[in-house]
């Protein structure tokens, strides 16, 4: 028996410290076996995709017009207030940008902000100084329509003006 990439273990070196032809052919069988056979067995091995993962299209009022006539008030309405905060939170980036004297916005490190704010910790924790301080960190990075960005640190440090919420 021959360990991986035909390396011997010391039992099987004295088996054949008798026989050197056998060793050799032994080797020789274990590298055609390793570069010329197995590499041909792994090109017959097939996958099946299972499922996709296709990305949902974005609301339009296209989109909107498609749906039963019932459902369609609402969602023109969710539409146009989305909008309404979309714009909200744009023109407030743009008067930060106007404000500091900036041509685009500063991008904030990444982080996960699911991992930087402790959610499991004893009911006093929460009114330590400790969470007072990632509790304002949370509220610099609110938006003017109430919501928060992904993919954030936010127990690092507050947001600075003109960046991207």
């Amino acid at each position: 028996m021959f360990c991986a990439f035909g390396q011997q273990t010391p039992v099987e070196r004295r088996k054949f410290r008798t026989s050197p032809i056998l060793h050799f052919m032994n080797r020789r069988v274990s590298r055609v076996f390793m570069f010329v056979l197995l590499p041909g067995l792994t090109l017959r091995l097939s996958a099946a995709i299972i499922a996709t993962n296709t990305p949902t299209e974005s609301l339009t009022v296209e989109r909107i017009t498609t749906l039963p006539a019932v459902q369609q008030s609402a969602w023109r309405e969710y539409w146009s207030r989305s909008q309404r905060q979309r714009q909200e939170d744009q023109n407030a980036l743009r008067n930060e940008l106007r404000i500091h004297g900036l041509k685009a916005p500063i991008v904030p490190p990444a982080g996960f902000s699911a991992r930087s704010i402790p959610l499991i910790r004893p009911v006093t924790w929460y009114g330590s100084t400790d969470a007072i301080r990632i509790a304002k960190i949370v509220v610099s990075f609110q938006t003017p329509a109430g919501g928060w960005s992904k993919n954030l640190n936010l127990a690092m440090h507050a947001r600075v003006p003109a960046a991207q919420q």
